[in-house]
């Protein structure tokens, strides 16, 4: 599981101690070099990934509201839907690989 989408990039991912977000060649260009097999790439979490950009890069907060971060765990069970629907962009990646 990885930061996804390098223009999400802001004052959160510096917060959190995040260097670089990956796109999904990116990502399996990495691992490839590392010596792994790429069975599955996707991403997750689309939900966030609106907020993410609003309050880290627009807004420059190193830190999500309180309010967001409520609202966020009230919306966890959708992120169920993310399995049938295998969204085009998310805010993280998901590797699944094998050295």
């Amino acid at each position: 599981l990885v930061p996804a989408h390098q223009f999400l990039y802001g004052a959160f991912d510096e917060a959190v101690g995040h260097f670089r977000r990956y796109s999904k060649t990116g990502l399996r260009t990495r691992l490839c070099e590392a010596g792994f097999t790429v069975q599955s790439l996707k991403f997750f979490n689309l939900a966030a990934t609106l907020p993410w950009f609003l309050n880290g890069r627009l807004l420059r907060r190193a830190y999500l509201p309180k309010e967001q971060v409520n609202l966020a765990n009230k919306l966890v069970p959708l992120l169920k839907l993310e399995k049938l629907i295998g969204p085009p962009l998310g805010l993280s990646l998901i590797a699944i690989a094998q050295k």
